[in-house]
């Protein structure tokens, strides 16, 4: 089954995310379609910008938690270049930290 998550609410336009506060409700809903072994499209458009911060709260946890295949159920639409490096930064800092986790 295919899930859509908006990342900013109804009526919301060009929004600047920068807190991990905004992410967790979002977070939240992301881990409950992946529990259902959902893939799920994370839908940015209107984003503005965003911090490292909110993409770890957002994105990160769940790879640090779970491991890189996680990331395999996860489509993301509607990103900008720089949104798209910031994403692919913190998973792959988060990956690295959830291997040498479960390595040791």
């Amino acid at each position: 089954m295919n899930t859509s998550l908006t990342v900013l609410r109804s009526g919301e336009q060009n929004s600047f995310l920068g807190t991990r506060f905004h992410a967790q409700p979002i977070r939240e809903q992301l881990e409950e379609c992946l529990a259902r072994n959902e893939v799920v499209t994370i839908d940015f458009s209107g984003v503005s910008g965003v911090t490292q911060s909110f993409i770890d709260e957002l994105l990160g946890r769940i790879v640090l938690e779970q491991g890189a295949d996680i990331i395999d159920r996860m489509r993301f639409k509607g990103c900008t270049s720089d949104l798209q490096t910031i994403i692919q930064v913190v998973l792959g800092r988060r990956a690295r930290d959830y291997k040498e986790k479960n390595t040791h």
